[in-house]
């Protein structure tokens, strides 16, 4: 990782940079269409301030500095997201196998064949400064994240993202993580995960 990024847990005192982050990105998403995929929007127009003002309190956001500069913010969890449930969940499996129109047993089969039942680190709202786009600073952040992953005792990485953003999903794949495009994604989004 570059020297002058600086990765550390966001403290509350943080909360009105990370949500500038998050909503600087939901703006640009919104006025570049960007974010519109299929008559649905990726984010919402803004992030509700109490709901990541609790994941700062639980010590699930970070915030990166980049030459003292706010960069960059995601949310790094070992709670698992609907799709690290499935092979332990009845109800959740219940829903998506409705939804995709296979049985629970084929979609347990394609959950536990997709390494779904292992436990995973989660990356999530992940946004880097438009005013710091195109300088590898995202890249940096995913390298953070796979080596904290690793540091936790944890094999696999695991995110998401809108199914129809063609250029963030291949952005994830050319950052060697595994589509799982095969579970459920124009219901649900873009399943990825990486072994690290």
């Amino acid at each position: 990782m570059n020297a002058s990024l600086a990765v550390r847990k966001a403290h509350p005192s943080d909360a009105s940079t990370v949500l500038e982050l998050l909503d600087g990105c939901c703006l640009w998403l919104r006025s570049t269409g960007k974010g519109r995929n299929g008559g649905m929007n990726q984010w919402p127009e803004r992030f509700d301030p109490c709901e990541i003002s609790d994941k700062i309190d639980s010590g699930e956001f970070y915030l990166a500095d980049y030459e003292g500069l706010p960069a960059g913010t995601f949310c790094f969890t070992a709670h698992p997201d609907w799709y690290g449930r499935l092979c332990q969940d009845q109800q959740i499996r219940e829903a998506v196998a409705a939804r995709m129109e296979i049985s629970e047993s084929e979609l347990l089969r394609i959950a536990v064949q997709s390494e779904l039942a292992e436990p995973a680190m989660y990356w999530h709202s992940f946004a880097v400064s438009r005013h710091l786009t195109g300088q590898g600073i995202g890249r940096a952040l995913l390298n953070w994240g796979e080596e904290a992953t690793r540091q936790r005792q944890f094999r696999m990485l695991r995110l998401d993202c809108h199914y129809l953003n063609v250029r963030l999903r291949q952005y994830y794949i050319d950052a060697g993580f595994e589509s799982l495009h095969y579970l459920g994604e124009q219901l649900f989004g873009g399943i990825f995960q990486k072994r690290v």
